[in-house]
């Protein structure tokens, strides 16, 4: 599995999956994982689910983010 974008790898008995918290949300900054990327057992209804939870906590981060704070933080490129 690639380490792209730098995203945090849990093994497990099925071999490597992307760590996630509850919300989906990875080690790499800005990136969030659902599905079968982050195990096994996460079939169609469980990755809807997680997606559906990290669509919500992407949402209430971009709602709590300062634009113009966020941009002079980053680097240009």
């Amino acid at each position: 599995m690639s380490r792209e974008p730098g995203a945090e790898l849990r093994e497990t008995p099925f071999g490597e999956f992307v760590a996630v918290d509850e919300t989906g949300r990875t080690s790499a900054p800005g990136v969030w994982a659902a599905g079968n990327v982050t195990g096994p057992p996460e079939q169609v209804a469980n990755a809807v689910s997680r997606g559906y939870r990290a669509g919500v906590a992407i949402g209430n981060e971009l709602l709590l983010v300062d634009p113009e704070a966020e941009a002079a933080r980053r680097p240009a490129g």
